[in-house]
């Protein structure tokens, strides 16, 4: 069991490291968020297997399908991330991030998961998309397409959830493949290999399945207090 800790600064959630830890708990309350997940370890494993197994120039692992693993959770501090999530993975374009979502000062294997896209100007709960019921459904979602485009939830909902539901759907512009609606072969490898390691098949939401968990998991976010001045 590990755990990480926030501190409450100026109405917001940082993550603590050690380096401030000591300055942060003199005037802000900090708030252990225990971690429970044997899946993320695992898919930590697994990403440096695919590593190994299959080498790149950049984006190793999981990289290769649009989905870098950090090596520790924290907040990821945007306007627009959410104050009670913790990011696991970010695709490395636009500030991109994928975090789960702190219930009850804890993440199981049972957190949703969001995507956060600080692109997506306005306000922040329109730059905030829930993926998934918990990480095993994220990987399902993503075996079509790779995890770079989702995204383009934040964006343009239908053709997304068109593209990540099928795998007979195909990119027919060229826009499509820019936003990351396709996986290279090097991607279809670690795709392969992901799906093997874990016994995944895809997984597709209707529209109304996901204006289910938009409805049941949004309201759950909390965003950082913007200036007012």
């Amino acid at each position: 069991m590990l755990a990480i800790r926030f501190a409450t600064v100026d109405g917001n959630f940082v993550t603590i490291d050690e380096d401030v830890q000591p300055l942060l708990e003199i005037n802000n309350p900090v708030i252990m968020v225990t971690i429970q997940h044997p899946l993320l370890d695992a898919v930590c494993e697994f990403d440096a297997d695919a590593a190994r197994r299959y080498p790149a120039d950049c984006d190793q692992g999981l990289g290769q399908m649009g989905l870098l693993i950090h090596s520790k959770l924290a907040n990821a501090g945007y306007w627009c991330t959410p104050t009670n999530s913790a990011a696991f993975a970010s695709t490395g374009g636009d500030g991109v991030h994928f975090s789960f979502l702190v219930d009850r000062d804890t993440i199981t294997e049972n957190s949703p998961v969001v995507v956060t896209v600080p692109a997506k100007f306005g306000e922040p709960e329109f730059a905030n998309v829930v993926v998934a019921e918990n990480l095993g459904n994220f990987l399902r979602f993503g075996l079509h397409r790779g995890y770079f485009g989702i995204e383009q939830l934040a964006y343009e909902p239908d053709l997304t959830l068109q593209a990540y539901g099928s795998a007979d759907w195909q990119p027919s512009e060229d826009r499509h493949y820019s936003v990351g609606y396709h996986l290279s072969e090097n991607g279809q490898r670690v795709r392969d290999f992901l799906i093997k390691r874990f016994d995944l098949e895809p997984l597709s939401y209707t529209v109304g399945e996901f204006d289910e968990l938009q409805n049941t998991y949004k309201p759950l976010l909390k965003y950082p207090v913007r200036d007012s001045s």
